[in-house]
């Protein structure tokens, strides 16, 4: 799986009501765009600002972190993702995407990058990866 990971900053002249609400209009944007694009998923959340995690920052020394809000979008290969983008009706969808994104992102201060093939750890430490089951 291929997952492209996009951490946001907010645009400056926006408060968090009016980020928050862009979030959600261009979340119902992006799913439209979903079939375009070739995407299998879609996560957007925003950061949460709790005493939690400034106490687990603070106990390991990290710094704040520099994003506003996470965007998660997953295509089953890399492949699929070119093929979506590149297509007629992706470049398209990715033109307007663009231009959404414009309206609250700081696109200067925000990052992008895409990770292959998520493994996700169970509490007896058993990975599973897609449908196969792997024990270490």
């Amino acid at each position: 799986m291929t997952e492209l990971t996009y951490l946001v900053r907010k645009r400056s002249d926006l408060d968090e009501t009016q980020f928050l609400s862009a979030c959600e209009r261009y979340e119902a944007f992006l799913r439209a765009s979903a079939i375009a694009l070739g995407i299998k998923d879609i996560c957007v959340q925003q950061k949460m600002n709790t005493i939690c995690q400034k106490c687990f920052a603070i106990s390991r020394k990290l710094e704040e972190p520099a994003f506003d809000a996470q965007i998660k979008m997953s295509w089953d290969t890399m492949d699929d993702y070119i093929d979506g983008a590149g297509s007629p009706t992706g470049i398209a969808a990715m033109d307007a995407l663009v231009v959404e994104e414009k309206k609250f992102i700081d696109l200067g201060k925000s990052q992008a990058f895409f990770l292959d093939k998520e493994i996700k750890r169970t509490a007896d430490n058993t990975a599973e990866s897609g449908s196969q089951t792997i024990s270490s």
